[in-house]
């Protein structure tokens, strides 16, 4: 899932999910996060923000987009409806695939270290 992919990213930089979206979205001072950051929330980036992430943790697009279903699902606008990199965070189940807790010890063989994860519980 998007989110757990990205805490995964804050923690390894010492940030939280919200700050590091904050970061990836920001343009000239302004954040473009929309939505309200939850346990089970989805997020959807648009490409301008894709292309930021992906920079950030050295992952090619059509890696992570194999990766995370919903990597490109959505292309949202940020508050001011304007261009430029933006995330938006949605909740509940007619937009979050069913998912379920990751096996802990392929996480930590994966990441080298003790996270929590998330995985979809169907092919997608």
């Amino acid at each position: 899932m998007t989110l757990s992919f990205l805490g995964r990213i804050a923690d390894r930089y010492g940030l939280t999910v919200r700050s590091l979206l904050s970061s990836v979205t920001e343009v000239a001072g302004q954040q473009g996060v929309v939505g309200a950051l939850r346990g089970d929330s989805e997020v959807f980036l648009n490409a301008a923000a894709r292309d930021r992430v992906a920079a950030l943790c050295r992952v090619p697009q059509v890696g992570l987009h194999r990766a995370l279903p919903a990597w490109t699902r959505e292309e949202p606008l940020g508050p001011s409806k304007e261009e430029g990199p933006a995330a938006r965070l949605h909740s509940g189940v007619e937009t979050v695939a069913a998912w379920g807790p990751a096996c802990p010890g392929c996480v930590a063989t994966r990441t080298g270290g003790v996270a929590p994860a998330r995985v979809y519980l169907a092919a997608h």
